[in-house]
């Protein structure tokens, strides 16, 4: 089975793994919900990633969502 390179960002830098899809799918599954998820750039609701949609992805990133305004 093809792994995922799966990087998620914070304020302290980020972390990068490499997992099977189902490690994937929990990492996704454990984010803060105002978190960003990008499938191979792709931006995609984080609740929305499971193993068939990872069946063609091989890069997840996970990263703070922007909010604007001043």
């Amino acid at each position: 089975m093809t792994k995922i390179t799966v990087i998620i960002a914070s304020d302290d830098g980020d972390t990068q793994m490499l997992l099977e899809p189902t490690e994937a799918v929990a990492q996704m599954q454990q984010l803060d919900p105002d978190m960003w998820v990008f499938a191979d750039g792709e931006m995609v609701p984080a609740n929305q990633i499971n193993e068939e949609r990872l069946s063609t992805v091989s890069t997840l990133e996970a990263l703070p969502g922007l909010i604007g305004g001043y």
